[in-house]
């Protein structure tokens, strides 16, 4: 806190106050905000005389501020809510103190101005960007205090945390697929080709990003809020096209049988039986390593020995990890719920990443050299040196390496299974809906946005009845 000089002090008008929300129709201008904002420096002991606030300081602000509302704010008497000049003195405070940076991190991602990363958090521990996170929060605790408890409630409750939120829309996206899904087995073929077609429909559809008619500090803290839901979808767009294999594994069932028939357990069918636990990994591997080296070889096409994976234990298990915390929840590290098949494609996606050795540098706004000693090589960001256990713990491996990694398990299994037509049709569905939820967040009005993802899952549930429907007559 700023030490402030002895005697008297004009009660802040342009500050948001717990509970104590003005009608828009409350207004005041730039002029009377400027005298206070000098006012309240000359009184602060650091003060330097002379050194005042003008509207040129304020510019970036109120551009900033002015795309969120449609409007330029370049007049100094102009009529204001004070809800709006009450933001201005907000943000311009917080970037005073912060850099102007801040403005790059609360825009809104873009592949080319400002990338998106799965690192944009406002909640979690050990955030990568831990200094801008915590100035963010602050930011958002004073803008929520001008707005309406009932109205906040109807925005979180609306944009929930980027997990449960993803989680709502795969409910959603279950719901639209019903009845494709519904579509007899004979007709397999024709629903691929149904989904396919839905996620064309739903990509082709774009919402009008009007600005927001909501009160500039509700607005803010809405884009705020979704900012993280907004980063997540562009750097899994960006990571779609990153995992993709580059050939075409080869399915190896007669290896897979062969191998079930081969373990003291009666019945064993690879695809559906669990026998193995992630804690049990590395004897099983000892084991039989020989067949499964032959079996990780044949399906990836590439000459793998024992030696590859011999001292990668620890990087299978986790990659089993991913797979099973994606399926599952957190569960003991000594259950058995991994079938033979989860075990190979998890060992033909770390044998795969040796060979290619894909890139993936974890990136967020701030990041310095320091933080990218070991940029780039995806199992430096492994840690191999902490357990699982250890990571619940601490955030240490990017998010991105953990997708990545388990996009290619996910890619080997539909190839093993002999579903990968599907399977990219599914995640192409998945890719359409979450762009486009993307742009119904981008309205920063909690009733336009609500109404246009509204408006999307009905769309979406037309579209997914009517090629049901071409594909039971295809």
């Amino acid at each position: 806190m700023q030490e402030a000089k002895k005697g008297s002090k004009t009660p802040s008008r342009f500050v948001f106050r717990q509970e104590e929300v003005q009608s828009d129709h409350d207004t005041s201008n730039l002029k009377e905000l400027l005298a206070e904002m000098n006012r309240e420096d000359e009184a602060r002991a650091d003060s330097i005389p002379g050194k005042e606030v003008t509207l040129a300081n304020l510019k970036r602000t109120l551009e900033f501020l002015g795309a969120l509302t449609g409007n330029a704010y370049n007049s100094i008497v102009e009529p204001l809510p004070y809800s709006l000049l009450k933001t201005v003195k907000l943000l311009y405070l917080t970037s005073r103190e912060g850099g102007d940076h801040i403005f790059e991190y609360l825009a809104l991602p873009d592949p080319e101005a400002n990338r998106p990363t799965f690192e944009f958090r406002l909640s979690g521990q050990a955030s990568r960007n831990e200094t801008k996170m915590g100035a963010v929060l602050e930011l958002l605790s004073q803008l929520e205090r001008g707005i309406d408890q009932s109205r906040r409630n109807e925005i979180t409750g609306f944009l929930l945390t980027p997990s449960k939120l993803l989680e709502c829309i795969r409910i959603e996206n279950d719901e639209i697929l019903a009845p494709i899904r519904a579509l007899p087995l004979e007709l397999h073929a024709n629903g691929t080709v149904a989904v396919a077609r839905l996620s064309e429909h739903i990509g082709s559809a774009k919402v009008n990003l009007t600005p927001s008619t909501a009160p500039v500090n509700e607005a803010l803290y809405f884009r705020i809020l979704s900012l993280p839901f907004l980063h997540f979808v562009g750097e899994y767009q960006e990571l779609e096209d990153l995992a993709a294999l580059d050939f075409q594994p080869q399915p190896d069932d007669s290896g897979l049988r062969a191998l079930c028939q081969s373990l003291e357990v009666p019945e064993v069918e690879p695809y559906l039986t669990q026998v193995v636990s992630i804690e049990d990994y590395p004897e099983f591997f000892e084991k039989h390593a020989t067949a499964l080296i032959k079996l990780v070889s044949s399906i990836t096409t590439l000459p793998v020995q024992k030696r590859d994976l011999a001292g990668k234990a620890d990087y299978v298990q986790k990659v089993l990890h991913l797979h099973l915390f994606n399926v599952h929840g957190r569960q003991p590290l000594d259950s058995k719920l991994l079938t033979l098949a989860d075990v190979v494609a998890a060992m033909c996606t770390i044998a795969h990443q040796q060979k290619v050795n894909t890139p993936y540098e974890a990136h967020w706004q701030g990041k310095n050299a320091a933080d990218g000693s070991k940029a780039r090589n995806v199992f430096n960001q492994l840690e191999n040196k902490l357990s699982i256990e250890e990571l619940y713990e601490e955030d240490y491996v990017p998010q991105g390496v953990n997708r990545l990694l388990l996009n290619r398990l996910n890619q080997f299994h539909a190839h093993m299974l002999g579903y990968q037509d599907r399977y990219n049709a599914l995640r192409a569905f998945e890719l359409a809906r979450l762009s486009a939820y993307a742009q119904c967040l981008q309205l920063t009005d909690i009733n336009e946005s609500t109404s246009a993802v509204s408006e999307l899952n009905q769309h979406s549930i037309r579209a997914a009845r009517h090629w049901a429907h071409e594909a039971s007559f295809a």
